[in-house]
């Protein structure tokens, strides 16, 4: 997963958007001030329920105007269940957006770490020309104690 598409975040161009992989993706809503991290197998099904008026959804207030779509020949469920995991905890840290997402983001499971690696470190550069993080390097997130101690993270009993 290696390539970000930005798109505004409007009803009327759901249907304009592709994937063009077609598989899993992660995705980023924001509106300049807040950002949202999600990942889904239906981009346009997602952004449809995003934008739904209801008592459960929470994310209508914030109005999002812009979806940046994370996807790649590679994205199966389990690394863009990764990718929701690490950017928002990543973001969270970096402290450019506030990222709204409730706690309780699930810790996946990923066999292919080295893969996983290679493409987000790939990846960082663009969440960094795109304004969706202020760190050039996510490892200066990864070193702060607000990443480290994220609501986010889940202590192990090791």
């Amino acid at each position: 997963m290696d390539t970000i598409t930005t798109e505004k975040f409007e009803r009327a161009y759901y249907d304009t958007w592709e994937n063009m992989y077609e598989y899993h993706c992660t995705y980023i809503l924001e509106n300049g001030k807040e950002a949202y991290v999600g990942e889904t197998n239906d981009i346009k099904r997602r952004a449809r329920e995003h934008n739904m008026e209801s008592l459960t959804n929470y994310l209508k207030p914030f109005n999002f105007d812009k979806i940046h779509i994370i996807s790649g020949r590679d994205g199966e469920g389990t690394p863009a269940e990764h990718y929701e995991y690490l950017l928002t905890r990543l973001m969270s840290a970096d402290t450019l957006f506030t990222v709204v997402n409730k706690q309780g983001v699930n810790i996946p499971h990923y066999n292919r770490i080295n893969d996983f690696e290679k493409y987000f470190d790939a990846l960082w550069p663009q969440l960094v020309e795109k304004n969706l993080v202020s760190a050039k390097e996510f490892a200066d997130v990864i070193n702060t104690s607000t990443y480290k101690y994220s609501p986010f993270t889940v202590l192990t009993d090791a």
